[in-house]
């Protein structure tokens, strides 16, 4: 069971900060910089694959890497 919403994607980017964009399309998130015309160093992120990384984080804040 997945812990994100799969009935649909955002389809709009969102700015994260430090050029990062993210959006989601009700599958796998993609995170991406970008120049101001075209998307670079794509990352594509599955659900289970997000949620190891947000574990990573929180593991991080926690102060146990």
């Amino acid at each position: 069971m997945s812990i994100f919403n799969t009935s649909g994607g955002t389809n709009e980017a969102e700015y994260l900060g430090d050029g990062l964009y993210a959006e989601f399309d009700g599958y796998q998130f993609e995170l991406y910089a970008s120049d101001g015309i075209r998307k670079t160093n794509r990352v594509f992120l599955e659900p289970q694959v997000a949620t190891a990384f947000f574990d990573y984080v929180a593991r991080i804040r926690k102060g146990k890497p």
